[in-house]
């Protein structure tokens, strides 16, 4: 049986990104397991390996070759860095309060965010309403979140263990036909 354009195309699902501050980034154990091929920081609200920010560019750097920003969000300062698209950065300047979705990393031990959206606020309400949805986050605790996977990896999981009985199902109705 022919495949279709739709079956042969592979999505790649993605983690949600966490709304955050800053600060659980800076003060979180950054944990890189090479096996899974997978990054991600464990902070006291789970594992996170994408995150939505609310904060302030303090500092924009385009001299180098791969420009980046550094932001602030009253609990810590973070480097912002894009390795794709550089540009990124043109549509903001110091002062702009921004929504920054993005993959926490690691570099040296110190954390930066490479950057997936950036997009400037125009109004200060947002601020407000992220630290309403933050006040009400519950804590995790240390031992739970060493032990608990990213969520992409158990979905990952499913999707294997679903795939392969949809094909050992395959297999038995080409024995039996």
């Amino acid at each position: 049986m022919p495949e279709t354009q739709q079956d042969q195309r592979q999505f790649q699902k993605r983690s949600p990104a966490v709304k955050l501050e800053l600060g659980d980034i800076i003060k979180s154990k950054f944990v890189k397991d090479e096996g899974e091929n997978l990054s991600f920081y464990q902070t006291e609200y789970g594992n996170v390996s994408r995150v939505n920010v609310i904060c302030s560019v303090v500092d924009k750097d385009s001299s180098q070759i791969s420009p980046n920003i550094f932001v602030d969000d009253g609990t810590g300062k973070v480097m912002v860095r894009s390795f794709d698209s550089p540009q990124i950065f043109d549509k903001v300047e110091v002062g702009d309060i921004v929504t920054l979705i993005g993959k926490p990393r690691d570099f040296n031990n110190e954390p930066y965010i490479a950057v997936e959206i950036l997009s400037k606020l125009e109004s200060l309400d947002w601020v407000k309403v992220r630290k309403l949805e933050l006040s009400g986050r519950e804590k995790v605790e240390v031992a739970e979140v060493a032990e608990k996977k990213p969520e992409i990896v158990k979905k990952v999981e499913a999707e294997v263990v679903s795939e392969s009985e949809e094909v050992k199902e395959t297999e038995v109705e080409e024995v039996e036909g």
